[in-house]
This record gives structure tokens, C-alpha cells and sequence, in this order.
């Protein structure tokens, strides 16, 4: 069934200059369509673990800070924050995903991941920061909470008083 609703799909991509070793990444999409993909951790529980050799030297070196259900300005979703323990170097990961409504700008499906991992700093600055867990999960939190509801302001209510 056609709805005339036209989805959109905005992406950004960065690093955040204090620390080159951190990069984010932040996805929006609205659609006309309910996402039955599955959640990140269904995904999440079909693959960690496989059972080659790759599979375990991961689990084996993983750690979850986080795993469960969030909200993001009152919509449903799931985070996976893990650290991750290989060859003598920490790297972790945050994960969320926030699920939209179809034909609902104001709900979009949100995307957001935020990647630390000092094997791939290029830059080969001297006396870089490592981080911590603990500021790790900080600017985590801070990324997503720094997250604000879309307005539909520019979609028609322009000028309403």
C-alpha cells in the first residue's frame, strides 16, 4: 500500500579530536515500512560465540559492560557496550538501536555506535590518552543522551502560533 510517505536516511561519520583512536557513528531513517530485520541482540546472540577458532579467541576476550533494553527520549531499544581484550590491546564498542514507527518522521530508526580502538590510530601522536571503561561508558552515555526528538516543524507547522 502506498502512503505517499517519502522516507529519508541521514548518516554521519567522525572522530572526535581529543581522541583519535574514537570514532562514532550516527544513522537516521524513516520509512513507510515496520523493520522486521532482526534486533541487535538477536543478532548479537547468533553470532557471538561461533564455534570456529576465530569465534572463541573473541568470547574468550570480550567482556559486556552493557546488554539490554534502552530508551532514547521515550523510544524502545537495545545497547551492547563490550570490551574486547586481543594481543595486548583494549579496544571497546557501544552499540544502540532505537526502532522507529513507519510514517512517523518524529520516530525515526536510530543507529548509533560509538568505537574505540588504539590499533587504528594513524595519526601517530605521541603521549595519546587511553581510555578508561569508565570514560568510555561516559561519553557513551553522553553521545546518547545528547540526542534530541525531531520536530516536524519544518514539515508544515512552520508558522503556527
Amino acid at each position: 500500500m502506498n502512503t505517499g510517505f517519502r522516507g529519508e536516511v541521514i548518516s554521519v561519520k567522525g572522530r572526535i579530536e581529543n581522541h583519535p583512536d574514537l570514532e562514532f557513528k550516527f544513522s537516521v531513517s524513516s520509512t513507510n515500512k515496520k523493520n522486521e530485520d532482526p534486533t541487535l541482540l538477536e543478532r548479537n546472540a547468533r553470532s557471538f560465540g561461533l564455534g570456529d577458532a576465530i569465534g572463541i579467541a573473541i568470547s574468550n576476550s570480550t567482556k559486556f559492560l552493557r546488554k539490554g533494553n534502552r530508551k532514547l527520549n521515550g523510544q524502545s531499544g537495545e545497547e551492547l557496550v563490550i570490551i574486547g581484550k586481543l594481543d595486548g590491546i583494549t579496544s571497546m564498542h557501544g552499540s544502540a538501536e532505537f526502532y522507529g514507527e513507519p510514517n512517523i518522521f518524529e520516530k525515526p530508526a536510530i543507529e548509533i555506535s560509538l568505537n574505540y580502538d588504539p590499533s587504528e590510530d594513524n595519526t601517530q601522536q605521541v603521549n595519546k590518552k587511553t581510555l578508561t571503561e569508565k570514560e568510555f561508558l561516559a561519553l557513551w552515555d553522553s553521545l546518547l543522551n545528547s540526542i534530541r526528538p525531531r520536530t516536524n516543524s519544518l514539515w508544515g507547522d512552520a508558522g503556527k502560533k
